[in-house]
């Protein structure tokens, strides 16, 4: 100053004491703080949204409760009388299997009213599997055999031919239940087709029931519960059929591919499940 440089001396000598770090310095801190107050109004809208979701959510979880109850409502009091309807029709048919058999008619159709009656009880044995009140007699049972012995008898009326290659497919199941779902598998294919194909594989962990018909379609049948083309008539037999493999831990899958249809009813078959097994005649 004394040199006379005057104010550039003052200047020169504040620019000394202060260098860049100083600066970058309270750059950084300004650019944190901006940082944080954005974030913090970000976390704040966001926990707002989330708190409003959560909202709409346990609305609409009250909705779909109230509206689950009045179907279960709803769902047992159709099943109620559809139980009582099936029981009445039991009864009805027991008294006029007496009175056929006093008149002495019944020899003529006994197997006709067997079959109703079978058909009565298989409807009583599946509603109270579709509402989880299991009652299911596993036994040792061979899939060859019931096809055989069981179902095919009852496939009498149908002109269809069967072309069939099966194992012995021997696995715990449920007898009645599995019966039901092969019969009705083989039953829609035989609507459907003169000619029908019946596989029955094994392998080192299951069995495979595959059955195949031509048919003129190009859609896949509905496997759930629907209204047929017949006033007052219901498609269950895919469901009845599902219903057998969930049961049995196993899957019913459907395909259609080049005018053929199929359906697999795949079921699992543990080590232990073998027919040469070391098991009680009434296993556990």
């Amino acid at each position: 100053m004394a040199a006379g440089y005057g104010e550039y001396a003052w200047v020169t000598v504040l620019l000394s004491l202060m260098d860049i770090r100083f600066w970058l310095l309270i750059f950084v801190l300004v650019l944190g703080l901006v940082t944080l107050v954005i974030r913090g109004r970000k976390s704040r809208e966001q926990v707002r949204k989330q708190e409003q979701e959560c909202q709409n959510l346990n609305q609409q979880i009250i909705r779909l409760q109230g509206m689950l109850n009045a179907q279960e409502k709803d769902a047992m009091i159709r099943l109620e009388t559809a139980e009582n309807l099936a029981h009445q029709l039991k009864s009805s048919l027991n008294s006029l299997w007496l009175r056929m058999e006093l008149s002495g008619m019944n020899e003529q159709l006994e197997e006709t009213l067997n079959h109703m009656n079978s058909q009565l009880e298989g409807f009583l044995n599946i509603s109270t599997v579709h509402y989880n009140d299991r009652q299911l007699c596993m036994e040792l049972v061979s899939l060859k055999e019931i096809i055989v012995q069981e179902v095919m008898p009852e496939l009498s009326g149908y002109t269809g031919e069967l072309d069939m290659n099966m194992m012995s497919g021997w696995l715990y199941g449920d007898r009645q239940m599995l019966r039901q779902a092969v019969e009705t598998l083989l039953v829609n294919a035989l609507r459907h087709s003169n000619q029908v194909t019946v596989l029955l594989t094994e392998t080192a962990t299951g069995l495979c029931l595959e059955i195949r018909n031509r048919t003129s379609g190009t859609s896949l049948p509905p496997e759930k519960r629907y209204a047929s083309r017949e006033p007052g008539h219901y498609g269950i037999g895919l469901d009845l059929a599902r219903t057998a493999a969930r049961e049995h831990l196993g899957k019913l899958t459907l395909s259609l591919e080049n005018g053929v249809f199929a359906a697999r009813l795949c079921l699992p078959v543990h080590p232990w499940e073998t027919p040469d097994c070391n098991v009680s005649e009434k296993p556990d």
